[in-house]
Parts: structure tokens; sequence; C-alpha cells
């Protein structure tokens, strides 16, 4: 465990270093490159741009360099992203792929766009359609989807779907999906939150016709959609409680969707030091994880 330790220090020290080095040559490298990056020292790539000489015409072109200042991956590219999991999207040719950071082809050249590596998975698009590509360039999720969202440390990804038009706006329902592409949550919601994983299960907030609940990382709902709005704060999700709302007052209701208290207060508080502050016909008081009154409050 000591040596654990004594290596973290060593490997944040060691960052803080890079990333203080770089700092001081950014000056320098500006003066060679037309665009340099603001993010990537954590990956130890970073990506730049300059115009170059294409056909005659001066056009703009990116490429990756290390944190010395080194070019690493030449400035060929016509459009590039910042790297994550050691992976940058680029484009070539007017299609997009992914390389390494040692300019390796690793998803090929065959998109119309591409996002970034998140969790082990990136979105990509084709022909108005979007999925998912592995590391290696299989598409694990299939290019079916109008809307795509990053997989989450849950493993779970939001996608949707164009159901119809309302003027100039597009009328879109959501759902979820795993690393295997199986929908965990149909496509039929209007709107899907991101999953708070503070506590187990993970849970997000679901919301369709005005009305929303609660589901966990498994697509199960665990609060029926009743609520005009439910909250989840890190302390009542501890002791798997969350807010809702129905109309202008609060209540708390448990993890089995059981009201613990009467949906009666004009604000609800989060759990602090066991207590959770609320305010009923303008006085505060506190109650505890039950729903009762504390005394002496």
């Amino acid at each position: 465990m000591k040596r654990l330790k004594v290596n973290l220090i060593y490997l944040i020290l060691l960052s803080m270093v890079y990333s203080c080095s770089f700092s001081q040559n950014r000056e320098q490298l500006a003066k060679k490159y037309s665009y340099i990056s603001d993010y990537g020292e954590d990956q130890g790539i970073i990506m730049v741009g300059n115009k170059v000489n294409v056909n005659g015409e001066k056009e703009s072109r990116y490429g990756y360099i290390d944190l010395d200042g080194k070019e690493i991956v030449p400035l060929k590219y016509e459009s590039a992203g910042n790297f994550f999991e050691g992976k940058g999207g680029v484009k070539f040719q007017e299609k997009w792929g992914f390389i390494n950071k040692e300019g390796k082809e690793v998803v090929p050249f065959k998109y119309d766009y591409s996002g970034h590596f998140a969790n082990g998975l990136a979105s990509v698009q084709l022909n108005g359609k979007s999925g998912f590509v592995n590391d290696i360039g299989q598409e694990v999720v299939p290019l079916k989807y109008d809307h795509v969202f990053d997989f989450d440390a849950v493993g779970v990804a939001q996608v949707g779907t164009i159901i119809g038009v309302n003027g100039n706006l597009n009328i879109n329902k959501y759902g979820l999906i795993n690393k295997k592409g199986e929908e965990i949550v149909p496509i039929k919601y209007d709107d899907i939150g991101i999953f708070y994983d503070d506590n187990t299960p993970a849970v997000a907030v679901i919301t369709t016709n005005g009305k929303s609940g609660l589901i966990d990382n498994t697509g199960k709902i665990i609060i029926a959609l009743k609520y005009d709005n439910i909250e989840v704060y890190y302390g009542l999700q501890k002791a798997n409680l969350f807010k809702v709302r129905l109309g202008t007052k609060e209540g708390l209701v448990n993890i089995k969707g059981e009201e613990i208290t009467k949906i009666i207060y004009d604000y609800v508080e989060d759990l602090n030091e066991g207590e959770i502050g609320v305010s009923e016909k303008g006085n505060k008081y506190f109650i505890g994880v039950s729903g009762k009154r504390i005394n002496g409050h």
C-alpha cells in the first residue's frame, strides 16, 4: 500500500511537470502552428493545425504533437478531434475514422462523422444514422439511430429516434441500450436524464407526457411516471430517497416507489448528518430518513 501511494504521488508530480513544461512551450509552438488545442495533456498528445499547401492552395490540416512539442502524427487530416482513451477521431479524404498515438488507423475512414471514445466505445454516423464502434473498428451497435449519446460508466447509452415533425422542430423519443446494442429501455420517452451512480442501483429520471419517474440501470422502472418532477440529491440517494414534486408541493419517495412523506412541503433539502430540512406553510423544521419529524426542531 505504501509503495502504491508513492507511485501515485510520483505520477501526479510527473504529470504536473509535463503540464508546466508544455505550457511554457506553447508560446514557442504558437509560432509554428496556427492552432493548438487546449486539451490533451492528460493523454500525452495535443492536436495542432496549420495552413499547408494542397494542390497549390492553402488549406487547414491537422495532426498531433507530444508534450515535448515533437510532431508525432503529421498534419494531413482535414479535421481532427482530441484524443480520448488513446484514440483520436480524424477526417481524411472526406471520411472520418480513428487513429492511435502512432498515427495508425484503428477504425477505418468510412464514416460521415465520428464522436470520441468513452468507456470503450465511440459513436459514428453514416448516411444520417448513428451507432457505436469498439477500439478495433467493429460496429458493436448498428447504425440505426437518429441520435446517440456517449456510453457512461454504468455501461448504458441514450439513443433516440425522430418520430415526426412539428413545424421546424423534430419530435424525438429516447431509450437506453447496453454495450451489446440491446435496448434495455424502449425508445418511447420524451427525455432520459443522466445516471446517478453514487449509490446502488444507479438511477436516472425519465419523462414522458409531462410526468417523471425513475429507472435503474437495467431499465426497470422503480418509481412510476406520475410526478411533475423528480430530483436526485447526493445525500438522499445514499439513503435510497428521492425528492418528488406534484404541482408546487414536494415530498420524499423511497427506492421502492413508496411515499415516505405526504407531498405537502414548500421545499425539501438534501440529507445532511441524518437530517432533512423541509418547509411547510412557511415553517421550517427537520425530518429523518423515516419521514418523521425530529424532536427538538
